[in-house]
């Protein structure tokens, strides 16, 4: 999942890079929006992170009486700290200013562009994926609108970034893109609860 990530902000600084394309005009949520978003994002991944690596498994045996002071404070503060500090990297990458550099006339436009929007789809499959383990079999319909909430709001802001590049907002097409999204994330999220 960490390779995932990264490989996922490398594309969401891509698509800040863009610059917007006629009619366009780059104008999406406020930073402070972005970055609110980018910090739930952040939490979500702490906690699939923490899950992935054991530490809620661990944690019943894991007594601070047992453990030496230098083993409780790495076990329970800088392991969890490190793993935040690393998912909230996000907010650097969505939240703050870009210079925005990349023309439409150039096709490192496309190359950017596609790079952009692949990313967020393998950051999609590795969360649903770690989704599908870290949810328990019981009430899958609670479940999975739940998922649906989660996956919209961390996936639909790199879907926004792009929208906002190549055409105005609302518009037709910025309608049709985040309903296709909408589509995939219901069907990630209805096979997350092993629907």
């Amino acid at each position: 999942m960490g390779a995932v990530y990264i490989l996922f902000l490398v594309g969401v600084f891509m698509l800040r890079k863009l610059l917007p394309a006629p009619p366009a005009d780059g104008e999406w949520w406020s930073p402070v929006v972005r970055g609110i978003l980018a910090a739930i994002f952040g939490l979500l991944l702490t906690t699939a992170l923490a899950w992935q690596l054991g530490f809620f498994e661990s944690l019943p045996s894991a007594d601070p009486r047992v453990l030496g002071e230098g083993e409780a404070a790495a076990y329970f503060v800088f392991a969890p700290g490190a793993w935040l500090g690393v998912s909230m990297l996000y907010i650097l990458f969505l939240a703050f200013p870009v210079n925005e550099t990349i023309p439409e006339s150039k096709g490192q436009f496309l190359a950017y562009a596609l790079f952009g929007l692949i990313t967020p789809a393998l950051m999609l499959v590795a969360m649903a994926a770690q989704g599908q383990v870290m949810l328990p079999g019981t009430n899958p319909i609670l479940w999975f609108i739940g998922a649906v909430i989660t996956l919209l709001i961390m996936f639909i802001p790199p879907r926004l970034l792009y929208a906002s590049r190549v055409f105005p907002i609302p518009g037709q097409a910025a309608t049709l893109s985040l309903i296709s999204l909408s589509v995939v994330i219901l069907i990630t999220a209805w096979r997350v609860v092993g629907g």
